[in-house]
């Protein structure tokens, strides 16, 4: 008996790894297909998507910024783009286009900052040229190098779709419903956009622009 009982725990060992590794393997796999296999879900990797608590630190940081008031919208919604310009020249004009979902130029409109830097400029969804559903590209740009890109979603209808705002994520399903999920990012993370897929019962995220040191912080409700 003092022989087999060591073959006896060397078995159950191997019995108890192999579920271990095939755990670890398979969450790789996940973590890996969700970046580079998942359904596409967003046609601007470069977007950037300001939290409000982030709003001070992009003014100090960056050159120039956009935000909006929220980040899903109708077809008869107004679109608040709120920005900030840190360049000295206040005279010089900053452009701002919108894209549609097939990456066509809708709406084009010049602004200047005020004496503190900070710009707004309103857009109506309620036209012919915001007439698809889908994720709309909006860009500030003062000169080739001077630029930034931000987005958003228009639906249509918001009865019914909660309205997110961009202290939350924007969660859709693959049932058709979306949920709001809050979430806090730091360092030097720029985009965060997440899926929910029922039938795996996962929840995607992907991150651009992270390290390994940028915590993403998700209160993630019952």
């Amino acid at each position: 008996m003092s022989n087999f009982a060591p073959f006896m725990n060397m078995a159950a060992s191997k019995d108890l790894f192999l579920p271990i590794i095939l755990i670890l393997f398979a969450v790789s796999i996940f973590t890996y297909q969700d970046v580079f296999g998942a359904p596409q879900l967003s046609s601007c990797p470069s977007c950037v998507i300001i939290p409000p608590n982030e709003i001070e630190f992009y003014k100090k940081n960056v050159p120039l910024s956009i935000w909006t008031d929220n980040l899903l919208y109708d077809h008869d919604s107004i679109i608040t783009v709120n920005g900030y310009s840190k360049l000295t020249n206040r005279e010089q004009p900053i452009t701002i286009t919108v894209f549609d979902p097939l990456g066509g130029v809708i709406e084009a409109q010049q602004v200047i900052a005020d004496a503190s830097g900070d710009f707004k400029i309103r857009f109506n969804t309620n036209g012919d040229l915001w007439s698809s559903d889908g994720e709309y590209i909006i860009k500030a740009q003062i000169s080739q190098d001077i630029l930034f890109k931000t987005k958003i979603e228009i639906v249509p209808e918001l009865g019914g779709v909660p309205q997110c705002s961009t202290s939350e994520l924007t969660t859709p399903s693959d049932t058709g419903a979306t949920f709001c999920i809050p979430f806090t990012r730091t360092g030097k993370i720029t985009s965060v956009e997440s899926f929910l897929d029922t039938k795996s019962k996962s929840l995607v995220i992907t991150l651009r622009g992270a390290t390994n040191y940028d915590p993403l912080v998700i209160d993630l409700p019952r």
